[in-house]
């Protein structure tokens, strides 16, 4: 089976690499991350992501395009903000709501939330148990 790919568009490179570690560890393929909106739309364009971290602002400005090119191609998408829904612009509507800061716990619930159906990830053991097999 072949894992699922995660787009992350992150400005913040620690929550970027935090998010990318906890969702390759867990057997995701990831994409990006992307830290500009343009680099974002072209990663989406070039290579359809199963799923999608995306941070609602991008380096200052709004990642709405980012969203709607997202919905557009039908992949869902968690958005990373430290704001509420209600303060969200209208195109991140779609989008399951992942507070900052976000525990690698949070990560896999959303990741597992975007993609339920089972076949959408790869099962795994945590890599201190895989050594101790070994």
């Amino acid at each position: 089976m072949t894992a699922k790919q995660i787009l992350i568009v992150e400005d913040e490179f620690l929550i970027a690499l935090e998010m990318q570690m906890t969702l390759a560890d867990a057997g995701y393929r990831i994409l990006g991350p992307a830290r500009t909106i343009r680099e974002a739309l072209r990663l989406i364009e070039g290579s359809k992501p199963d799923a999608a971290f995306i941070d609602c602002n991008l380096n200052g400005e709004p990642a709405s395009g980012v969203a709607l090119a997202l919905k557009a191609s039908g992949v869902p998408f968690a958005v990373v903000t430290g704001y509420g829904r209600d303060r969200l612009p209208p195109a991140f509507a779609h989008g399951l709501i992942a507070g900052k800061p976000l525990s690698p716990d949070r990560v896999l619930d959303l990741a597992r939330k975007l993609l339920p159906d089972p076949a959408h990830y790869v099962e795994f053991e945590p890599a201190a148990k895989q050594s101790a097999e070994s």
